[in-house]
């Protein structure tokens, strides 16, 4: 006669005290080996410390840890600070909402010149700026667009006509980028501390609020938490090298993130669903290439990107993965990144399928001046894929000063299923371009020789131009018929 012993642990949390031991006791509690640990955070607001929750290093591969919220709140803490600095993410603890201390998207009249004479400084014309006294100007900086990158920069002067600023960083696109690529002036807006007249908000400086390396657990699901500001810096989640039959994240809600959200590597059977994310900065959920069977489905991201960088929304480079039934509004650049670019050493690239998904930017979002980068798409694809599918997607009413595309497929992209799409009213791109490349193949630090091969686009409803350039004489690629209206 055999006996089935079950050992069940949980753990409820109703106090701050509560919140900050939690960690070690679950450390604790595992070196039990436990079917299960369920962690239940009682309703409130907590506040974290950097990798104050650090599961790395466990071995505990039969056990299900499960964090259910009940609309719990977690903030990153101040760490005992309260001075501005620009990596702070602000939150208002009575209202329970993100706070942003950036001034609207505004446009710049003339592209940045040079002040003779004075090395490293720079001036753009603009209109009805307000002038700030120069002791105030430390702590306030410069956001300009650059192409694909939303560049920052120490502020000298301020008048209603003229903002002097210093260059003391060099990206990797030039200030003149939206002259050259787009044939338009830059956009900029300004970035500083939080009003004097306004609600008095708290200043978060912690990003990390999970970190989960190189463990083994049967699964690990989070569920029903809110997640509120946090500081900027690496990911608020890291998820790496974990062995596990499933990890999970469901109702679930993340505002005003500024560092990363989710970052998933090395970690297969990752599901996230019915979730939300908005006002976030920068990526919402990243997985990388050497994860498998990842599932993104029936969540919404809604007005993300603030940081105006090039991340996407969701970036999805895994094996195998589905991103589907979501609801993408209003981006700084694309909603959804798939593909391996061409310098990536990984050479076997993506292979998923984009479907169902829904993208567009309000009727508000696009009367303003635009907060969108340059040369992007709605949807966009890097180099290598391994058998990418974008299929049954409705993209509209997408909006930027040049080049933003509903389906961009960028540097010559590989092995890329373009099929039963609705992309209509895309004001100032092609609602579908995959553009012909060929010297991609040939540049010394690319890993891939042969470019613009196994590409299929048909059977897309259409109602503006598109691009879709294949090789000569090529078996593998098909540009079929599409439906114009």
């Amino acid at each position: 006669m055999s006996m089935l012993i079950t050992l069940l642990v949980s753990f409820l949390v109703q106090t701050q005290e509560d919140f900050t031991a939690l960690p070690s006791m679950v450390r604790e509690a595992l070196k039990d080996a436990p079917d299960s640990v369920d962690i239940r955070l009682s309703k409130g607001v907590y506040f974290y410390k950097d990798n104050l929750w650090d599961w790395s290093g466990i071995s505990s591969e039969n056990t299900v840890i499960r964090i259910l919220g009940d609309d719990a709140v977690l903030v990153g803490s101040d760490n005992g600070e309260t001075a501005y600095r620009i990596e702070n993410g602000y939150v208002d603890l009575n209202s329970l909402c993100h706070v942003d201390t950036r001034t609207e998207m505004r446009q710049a009249y003339l592209w940045p010149v040079r002040i003779p004479f004075h090395k490293g400084l720079y001036m753009i014309h603009c209109k009805g700026e307000t002038p700030l006294p120069k002791e105030e100007l430390s702590e306030y900086t410069l956001l300009l667009s650059q192409w694909y990158i939303g560049a920052l920069y120490p502020i000298e002067k301020i008048t209603r006509n003229h903002i002097f600023f210093r260059r003391e960083t060099k990206y990797s696109t030039g200030m003149w980028s939206e002259l050259r690529y787009g044939r338009c002036f830059p956009r900029y807006l300004l970035w500083g501390p939080p009003k004097d007249d306004g609600p008095k908000l708290y200043a978060c400086q912690s990003t990390r609020f999970l970190t989960v390396e190189n463990t083994s657990l049967k699964e690990l699901s989070i569920e029903g938490v809110r997640f509120l500001g946090n500081g900027d810096g690496d990911w608020m989640i890291k998820l790496k090298d974990l062995k596990t039959e499933r990890v999970e994240i469901s109702r679930c809600h993340f505002e005003g993130i500024r560092s990363g959200c989710v970052y998933v590597e090395a970690t297969d059977h990752f599901l996230m669903h019915d979730s939300e994310m908005r006002k976030c900065y920068r990526w919402g959920v990243y997985v990388w290439t050497s994860s498998h069977d990842c599932v993104i489905r029936n969540n919404r991201f809604i007005d993300n990107g603030l940081r105006v960088s090039f991340n996407p929304v969701v970036d999805c480079k895994a094996d195998g993965f589905l991103i589907a039934d979501n609801y993408f509004e209003d981006f700084s650049y694309s909603a959804i990144g798939a593909g391996n670019h061409y310098a990536e050493p990984d050479t076997k690239g993506t292979r998923g399928i984009i479907e169902n998904n829904e993208i567009c930017m309000s009727d508000d979002f696009r009367s303003r001046v635009f907060r969108s980068l340059i040369d992007s798409g709605a949807i966009y694809v890097w180099t290598k894929n391994n058998g990418l599918i974008i299929r049954n997607n409705y993209i509209h009413d997408i909006a930027g000063a040049h080049g933003n595309r509903g389906i961009l497929c960028d540097d010559a992209a590989v092995n890329v299923r373009i099929e039963g799409n609705r992309i209509v009213r895309i004001n100032n791109g092609y609602c579908i371009d995959l553009r012909k490349k060929l010297r991609v193949g040939r540049k010394k630090k690319s890993t891939i020789r042969t470019v613009n091969v196994g590409n299929v686009m048909q059977g897309n409803i259409i109602d503006g131009p598109i691009r879709f350039e294949v090789r000569r004489n090529d078996p593998t690629s098909l540009k079929g018929e599409n439906i114009v209206i």
